[in-house]
């Protein structure tokens, strides 16, 4: 199509930029029957009189109280349907408005992939409402930014089954999260750093894991599915990073490539990237 515009002129945090924005385009874009994955306790607010929404997550609502004690005093949304939100296998194509995914596709091994995933689940004029954590803003801090190439290149992998080459760059993705994302979150929290023999036998545990789960399975879904069972479900971990510009890049690339429009990208709240796609 190559039609969808742009939104985002830089990086930079300033102004409106810093303004709560999740919440009043959740009421503007979300209306009818649809599903948020992964909203545990900070589902979006919408217009309850005009949506149906039910909350899917990989979890049920007794592992989440279990997974995160740190939320014990939140309130944390009821898990309607236990599923990989990245496939969705419970939820037939062209049944669903709209889904919301706020901070939830830095987690799939291949966002690309994960987005056309969506779309099919969606009527026409469906809407896709994702947010993603913006790298410098967070825990991410100092990781090298996902390339579209990079994003593309991932998703080429999966589609064409190339399991040792999924193994690699999975293992770069655990190893660069280990080395700085954790680190970061431990000097938040006031801990103390792993040392490197904890930090190499996470990562090694983590790929053999994988790799023991690719043994016996093919095919795009499973392979998928392999990473939130092995490597999700046990360390949490953002497979990609962002900047404002480049998720920008990345969901006009997707629009243009599978015949959505690209509704809006704004930044959110200091912290957040937030994109609207409209299925045509």
């Amino acid at each position: 199509m190559g039609t969808n515009k742009r939104y985002i002129t830089n990086n930079e945090f300033s102004g409106t930029d810093l303004v709560w924005l999740r919440d009043s385009l959740g009421k503007l874009f979300i209306n009818g029957c649809g599903i948020e994955i992964g909203a545990l306790h900070k589902p979006l607010k919408i217009s309850l009189d005009k949506c149906f929404v039910k909350y899917v997550d990989y979890k049920s609502y007794e592992e989440n109280r279990v997974r995160y004690p740190e939320l014990a005093n939140e309130e944390i949304v009821t898990t309607d349907i236990v599923d990989d939100g990245f496939i969705l296998k419970s939820v037939p194509d062209k049944t669903l408005d709209f889904i919301i995914a706020n901070h939830t596709l830095e987690h799939s091994p291949d966002p690309h992939g994960t987005l056309v995933t969506w779309s099919n689940k969606l009527n026409k004029n469906g809407i896709i409402f994702i947010a993603v954590p913006i790298a410098e803003q967070c825990y991410d801090k100092g990781r090298e930014i996902t390339t579209l190439e990079h994003l593309k290149r991932d998703h080429r992998l999966f589609k064409q089954n190339l399991k040792q080459e999924i193994i690699e760059v999975t293992k770069s993705h655990i190893q660069e999260f280990i080395e700085i994302s954790d680190n970061n979150i431990r000097i938040m929290n006031s801990m103390e750093p792993a040392d490197e023999k904890s930090k190499n036998q996470l990562c090694s545990d983590l790929i053999d894991s994988l790799q023991d789960e690719f043994s016996h399975i093919d095919g795009y879904e499973e392979l998928i599915t392999a990473h939130v069972k092995r490597i999700n479900r046990v360390y949490d971990i953002h497979y990609h990073t962002f900047t404002p510009i480049s998720y920008e890049e990345f969901l006009i690339n997707f629009c243009d490539e599978n015949y959505c429009k690209l509704e809006n990208v704004t930044k959110s709240g200091d912290v957040e990237c937030i994109g609207i796609i409209r299925k045509l």
